[in-house]
């Protein structure tokens, strides 16, 4: 028998590679996926995203989502493979486009409450992207409502007879703003008074003087006031107070109270009576 020569130590082989490509939107909020191509049966990979050149922490698996830190930077992705008995390999992809804003996720605004003076008016803005921060603007027929820029919005006698509307305004880092507007609501009507009913003080007889107390209505509303002896108007008797006169002798008193505001419906409120007139 004859034995050959010795071979030289039998080196690694070498891996068939292709240079990755990257699929996704260039933009930020968008996923990018590492595409490596046909390489050697077998291979495993490894990844390392880069922007502008330089490593992006954390970003070492087949997909990364862009964010506002990659803005307006190109991105490349490296792939390495390895196999036992092979050289490992790396490929870097080609650059992509410079990182584009993100859009936002965005929804136009409601509005709930009840449409009348008085009243508070909440938006619902609806579901954005997260971490979106937001900016609120109420209008009235179209037009701004001086310092209306929160989450809620009471309703005064300015925007009697006009509709309602808000702009809610999304912006994130690294994302174009956008601007959102809710449909109309119907036009603001006239609003309720809280009322009360009215009490008297003082005594019941002729020559003294009584006193009408109107209790807790709305802030700012304007008082009438008319007396009553035995249901009818006592002529002239006009004013909070009353001094009773011979003519009430015998006769119960009542006074009705009516309260007024601008951009509310008028109320009337009558007190109980008095014992007779003494």
């Amino acid at each position: 028998s004859k034995t050959s020569a010795k071979t030289s130590v039998v080196a690694k082989g070498t891996l068939t590679t292709a240079t990755p490509k990257i699929d996704g939107t260039v933009k930020v909020g968008s996923t990018l996926t590492a595409v490596a191509g046909q390489w050697t049966s077998g291979t495993t990979f490894t990844y390392r995203w880069y922007s502008l050149g330089k490593a992006i922490r954390g970003a070492t698996a087949a997909s990364f989502v862009l964010t506002a830190d990659q803005l307006g930077e190109p991105i490349t992705v490296k792939v390495t493979g390895s196999k036992d008995g092979y050289a490992t390999v790396s490929k870097t992809s080609a650059k992509t486009s410079v990182v584009a804003k993100g859009t936002l996720t965005s929804v136009a605004p409601t509005i709930s409450g009840t449409v009348k003076v008085g009243s508070t008016l909440t938006v619902s803005r609806g579901k954005w992207t997260s971490g979106t921060t937001f900016k609120y603007q109420w209008y009235a027929s179209g037009k701004v409502i001086k310092g209306a820029t929160s989450t809620t919005f009471v309703l005064s006698a300015d925007q009697l007879g006009e509709p309602i509307t808000v702009k809610v305004t999304g912006s994130k880092d690294g994302y174009t703003t956008v601007s959102k507007t809710s449909a109309k609501t119907s036009v603001v009507a006239k609003g309720t008074l809280t009322t009360a009913t009215p009490t008297i003080s003082g005594t019941a007889k002729v020559g003294s003087a009584l006193t009408a107390k109107p209790g807790k209505w709305t802030a700012g509303t304007k008082f009438t006031y008319q007396w009553l002896a035995d249901g009818k108007a006592i002529k002239g008797a006009t004013k909070k107070t009353y001094t009773l006169t011979a003519t009430e002798k015998g006769k119960v008193i009542a006074v009705k109270v009516t309260g007024t505001k601008t951009g509310y419906t008028t109320a009337s409120k009558t007190s109980k009576t008095t014992g007779k007139v003494t």
